[in-house]
């Protein structure tokens, strides 16, 4: 989009995705779910000086996308509303001078993300993020990640109606949280790091229909789905209690499990079932589906690096699409 700048930022910024580990589906029905941060994905944001210093606009660059255009342009319903609407609530909750686009006029705004849209890695709340701490780092505020996170689900909310709060949590701690819908969200702690090998199947499927499915189901046959939801609330307890142990490279045989019900309940699919097989095959300890299913992502589980390449090579050979490994490491947190 444009040659190398000789300038330097003047605030960056930068968020990692998500992906549920444990419990979807199930969450829909009270059960707990666990998500993951996943730093093998990040957004970036970068607020430099503009070209035209003394303008009340704001230049916006998307490079990944090869777009370039100023804020006064982005109305409500525009495709990149998500700026204008991430700036003022931003502004408002800050409690920062809202004109001359929100104090940032004559700047240059560079947004830039490598998380996969609509592939359940939370790439609209890590944009989000990223956006509302550069937004405070240029006016030196240090808001917390739980006020990050306020700011970011306010945002979600003009789109998703209802968002369940677990992306902008994840994503702005950093750190993994174990979640009740409508009850509580909590960040884990991590015992010890451990690591995941995501890949995804390219196959899209829509979540309101997997899970309106699922719905018709428990209604036709509630004692046996209640049945498959107990089930998955003891692996995610089990699973939460060995995170927080330190003992999250033992958590391949519940991630099994977990997949076993999965399958049960009916939102599997051939291609994640291959992924999964021949994840296995390939030495990971456990692997499944992550969030809807019917296609989009699966993980993992590997107890080193060698085993993460070959799991990460026979994944590929399946097929798989943007096939990444990331650790889950206490020491990594939001920035």
């Amino acid at each position: 989009l444009r040659k190398m700048r000789s300038s330097a930022a003047l605030a960056v910024a930068e968020a990692c995705g998500k992906v549920i580990l444990a419990g979807e589906h199930a969450v829909v029905y009270g059960v707990p779910a666990i998500a993951l941060p996943v730093w093998g994905k990040q957004a970036k944001a970068a607020l430099y000086e503009g070209e035209v210093s003394n303008s009340s606009d704001l230049k916006i660059t998307l490079p990944d996308l090869h777009e370039e255009f100023s804020l006064s342009e982005v109305k409500s319903g525009h495709r990149h509303a998500w700026i204008l609407e991430t700036l003022e609530v931003a502004a408002q909750y800050l409690k920062v001078p809202t004109e001359h686009s929100y104090g940032l006029g004559g700047k240059e705004l560079s947004v830039t993300s490598t998380i996969p849209v609509a592939a359940g890695l939370g790439s609209g709340a890590a944009v989000a993020t990223v956006l509302a701490r550069v937004y405070a780092n240029y006016f030196n505020l240090s808001p917390s990640p739980s006020e990050i996170s306020n700011i970011v689900y306010e945002v979600e909310k003009l789109h998703h109606g209802t968002p369940s709060g677990v992306d902008n949590t994840v994503i702005a701690h950093g750190q993994p949280v174990y979640f009740v819908r409508d009850v509580c969200t909590k960040v884990l702690k991590v015992g010890a790091p451990f690591s995941l090998v995501i890949a995804d199947t390219g196959v899209r499927s829509e979540t309101k229909i997997a899970v309106g499915d699922v719905r018709k189901c428990y209604e036709k046959d509630p004692a046996t789905y209640q049945g498959y939801f107990n089930e998955v609330r003891d692996i995610v307890d089990s699973i939460r209690d060995m995170i927080e142990k330190g003992q999250g490279n033992e958590i391949g045989p519940l991630m099994i499990d977990n997949q076993r019900l999965l399958e049960k309940i009916g939102v599997s699919s051939p291609e994640l079932e291959l992924f999964v097989e021949g994840a296995l095959e390939a030495g990971a300890s456990g692997a499944k589906l992550c969030g809807a299913g019917r296609g989009g992502n699966m993980a993992a589980l590997v107890k080193d690096e060698e085993t993460g390449e070959r799991v990460m090579e026979k994944l590929r050979s399946l097929g798989g699409k943007g096939v990444f490994m990331t650790s889950i490491d206490p020491n990594h947190h939001e920035v």
